[in-house]
């Protein structure tokens, strides 16, 4: 988040919502997207409420009413989420659950494939940093492909994975090599011969899909900002709210968009999202 002046200034930028894309901090300028270290300082003048400008908020006051805007979502203060919101449209948590779709390119599986990628590259000493951003979708395909397939296609792998990437915003920690270090770092563990022993497939599988997804959508602060601030979120989820937010994505994406789980039996299927849920809640 930005430390934005402690002095308010006379314009903002309202960050625009829209259903089905969220700004990133690569679409803003570098005094925009400022530094994220700290929460901006709210300030008050006259009936305007502003917050410095190196901050990714921006508010004013309409009547009894603070709108303000936040990297997609509609914050709210002094109204409830069942109010309509200024511009008319009703205040549907929708937007901020709203799955991100990639775009794929025209044969995704001749650009995307797990022998791209030699598990032996896989190892603690990875340098994450000096490879390309699709590579990372190539280990993961490789990662998961070390196990059975339970019924999931290359294709489908493939869209699951770049949809989740997708779902990730342009925060500085809280972003998709984050989620692949994390995947990579279980993969590592999970697939050592003292912890596989003790392991069932499935129990691999879902420790890897809740490795991947397990910040998505993560909006940058804590869950005590989100609280504290009437985030959008917090009037949304039950606590944790982060956690809860990343598994209601995760569900969408694995059940509605992507359909990871069309091809596993029933059994296989419940004990699967199971699994997830478990993880994702746990961090």
């Amino acid at each position: 988040m930005g430390c934005g002046s402690s002095t308010a200034v006379s314009s903002t930028k309202q960050v625009e919502v829209t259903d089905d894309k969220h700004p990133r901090a690569s679409e803003l300028s570098e005094e925009e997207a400022g530094h994220r270290t700290a929460p901006p300082r709210l300030s008050t003048q006259g009936s305007t409420r502003s917050i410095g400008r190196k901050s990714l908020f921006s508010a004013k006051r309409t009547s009894s009413l603070v709108q303000i805007r936040h990297e997609g979502y509609v914050l709210q203060s002094e109204f409830t989420r069942d109010d309509p919101v200024p511009n008319g449209e009703e205040f549907c948590p929708i937007k901020a659950t709203t799955v991100r779709l990639p775009e794929l390119p025209p044969k995704p599986e001749e650009t995307f494939a797990a022998s791209h990628v030699d598990l032996s590259e896989l190892t603690w000493d990875l340098d994450l940093f000096s490879k390309p951003v699709d590579w990372t979708i190539n280990a993961c395909l490789a990662m998961f492909h070390s196990l059975p397939s339970f019924g999931i296609s290359n294709e489908t792998m493939i869209k699951f994975l770049l949809t989740v990437r997708s779902n990730y915003r342009g925060n500085p920690f809280h972003n998709w090599l984050h989620a692949f270090s994390v995947m990579h770092a279980a993969w590592m563990i999970a697939t050592d011969e003292h912890v596989r022993s003790l392991l069932t497939d499935l129990d691999v599988l879902g420790i890897l899909v809740a490795a991947v997804c397990h910040d998505l959508d993560h909006p940058g602060v804590n869950n005590d900002f989100l609280e504290k601030t009437s985030h959008a979120l917090a009037g949304m989820y039950p606590k944790p709210v982060l956690e809860n937010h990343h598994w209601a994505l995760t569900k969408r994406i694995i059940v509605e968009t992507c359909n990871l789980t069309g091809g596993m039996s029933e059994e296989d299927r419940q004990e699967l999202l199971d699994i997830v849920h478990m993880a994702i809640m746990a961090t």
